[in-house]
């Protein structure tokens, strides 16, 4: 049983995302069979408590699944989204909350996390420069100037990058943290570098005095006032990787510029609204517009994600029932680049309470720095992007909470310990 759930765990992290049967992927299989090793391990063997999955987080996280079901039902019957696509997006939550399962057993096996970890570090820096160039396909179908590695995007990258970061900075391989954040910059997602820089922050400031503090800050802020200053007055050819439009500052940039702000306000209020799901899906961002969005200037990503967002919130606010349940999961599509938006869409206010509830109580029970610091960079990644329907970094975050849970358990049923890593 020891190598089943070890097995599991290195090939979700190393697998890349191919799809064997419409939206089923090898993965998917596996939670089915760890699913049986689960009821094999704590009801048949009884080498684990249950009793330790009896959580706040936990609590909530499932009072939110059964909502989404509920949702799917309803909304489903009265037309708006299909039942099975419903119930798969449902369960796809499911699924993730089931690796708990499987970083508990993985604790009381003693599984070497850091070995793995650090071969998925080496894994991606090998095949991350090979796909740029061609000579590795992305089988996710997204270009390769920004790091994807075995990832569905750069979003999903970012994240893994970002667990890895803090992974290692907690057992303090500072050159693993180096070459973590090298992965994180390579792709380019502004949101997740700011989450991580915030939650680096919020450790700072727990122990360092206000003096050290006021200086880090100071400096900080000098260092970006002299690279923006740098960054407009040095020509243009000086440094071609920065002039580049590929590259995280002007990416950042951009996002901020006058023209995207003008353009996002255009897109917003000629924002039309959607009945069903399969007319939101249907459609193409120019047809949802009216106007070719080549039309528009500034950042094309965030015209696309605020237009998104203005036609499902303005189809959520038609009615009363589906202010309270959604408009059902699934409706939103694969890509809403918002997960707080989605799941206000999609579950209502309902949902986006008991959702806020998993995440406030996650935070402050969580019983490593590590799953602190993670789960932190998710919930601010979440504001701009799909992360909470994003994979491995729910995978992640599932995993490593269960292994925290395992460290008292283990205890109670004779086991000793399990190492750091």
């Amino acid at each position: 049983m020891r190598l089943f759930v070890a097995g599991i765990f290195i090939f979700c992290l190393f697998s890349f995302k191919v799809e064997i049967i419409g939206d089923v992927r090898i993965d998917d299989l596996l939670v089915v069979i760890l699913s049986v090793i689960a009821f094999w391990f704590f009801i048949v063997r009884k080498k684990g408590r249950v009793q330790d999955f009896s959580t706040a987080p936990i609590l909530w996280f499932l009072l939110f699944f059964i909502l989404n079901i509920f949702s799917s039902i309803y909304n489903a019957v009265i037309g708006r989204v299909d039942l099975i696509q419903g119930l798969l997006f449902s369960f796809r939550h499911f699924e993730y909350f089931l690796f708990v399962f499987l970083g508990y057993m993985l604790s009381y096996y003693r599984f070497n996390f850091s070995f793995w970890l650090k071969l998925y570090i080496v894994f991606a820096l090998v095949i991350i420069p090979l796909q740029s160039y061609g000579l590795v396909p992305v089988v996710s179908g997204f270009s390769p100037d920004r790091a994807i590695a075995n990832t569905g995007g750069p979003w999903e990258m970012a994240a893994v990058a970002a667990f890895l970061l803090f992974y290692f900075l907690e057992y303090r391989y500072f050159y693993l943290v180096f070459f973590s954040f090298v992965i994180l910059i390579s792709t380019e997602s502004r949101v997740t570098l700011a989450a991580v820089l915030l939650s680096s922050w919020l450790n700072l400031s727990r122990s360092l005095s206000w003096r050290v503090l006021t200086a880090i800050f100071l400096t900080g802020s000098l260092a970006i006032i002299i690279g923006v200053v740098a960054y407009w007055a040095l020509p243009s050819d000086f440094l071609p990787t920065l002039s580049s439009e590929r590259n995280v500052i002007n990416r950042v940039i951009t996002f901020f510029s006058y023209e995207t702000f003008a353009s996002v306000v255009d897109t917003v209020n000629s924002a039309s609204v959607v009945m069903t799901s399969e007319e939101f899906s249907m459609k193409t961002i120019s047809e949802k517009l009216g106007v070719p969005l080549e039309s528009f200037g500034g950042d094309p990503s965030a015209i696309v994600r605020f237009t998104n967002w203005a036609i499902l919130l303005k189809s959520l606010f038609l009615s009363a029932d589906s202010l309270l349940f959604g408009l059902g999961p699934s409706f939103a599509g694969k890509a809403v680049d918002g997960g707080f938006v989605r799941l206000l869409v999609e579950t209502g206010f309902l949902g986006l309470t008991l959702y806020i509830a998993f995440i406030a109580s996650l935070l402050f029970s969580a019983r490593s720095r590590l799953v602190f610091n993670y789960f932190l960079v998710l919930v601010v990644s979440a504001l701009l992007i799909d992360m909470f329907t994003t994979y491995k970094a729910m995978f992640l975050l599932w995993v490593f909470y269960g292994r925290d849970l395992s460290w008292k358990g283990a205890r109670v049923v004779g086991a000793s310990r399990p190492p750091s890593g």
